[in-house]
């Protein structure tokens, strides 16, 4: 296991179907629930039926800012956690600004859903 974390979230069934329009969607928001787990005390949150811990996807995170290569971490990082425009994350990685930021994500997010069902995170 390359990462693991002393308080596992209860979500391991949601993990072993998490999808990549999903990780997106929760990566995407993010920053706004870790504002609310450090003002409210929010550590799960539910979508399309499954729960998901903040636990689990800031190891997640974590893992995709360690394990992948610097163009998905940094597509991560920036265009999906930090909900920043695809031509300034462009810009900031020092690549073309018709470069394609979302697919450098969309693939580290491919490889975070494979690590997760090989047992490689969890």
């Amino acid at each position: 296991m390359l990462l693991t974390m002393a308080a596992r979230g209860s979500s391991d069934e949601s993990l072993t179907a998490l999808d990549v329009a999903t990780l997106r969607m929760i990566l995407k928001g993010l920053e706004a629930w870790r504002a609310t787990y450090h003002d409210h005390g929010v550590e799960t949150i539910c979508w399309e039926g499954f729960e998901y811990n903040i636990i689990d996807v800031e190891t997640i995170y974590t893992a995709s800012q360690e394990e992948l290569a610097p163009r998905q971490a940094q597509a991560i990082r920036h265009f999906l956690v930090g909900n920043l425009r695809e031509i300034d994350v462009a810009q900031m990685m020092g690549i073309a600004p018709t470069n394609p930021v979302g697919m450098y994500a969309t693939d580290g997010l491919k490889r975070l859903i494979e690590m997760i069902q090989e047992g490689e995170l969890f």
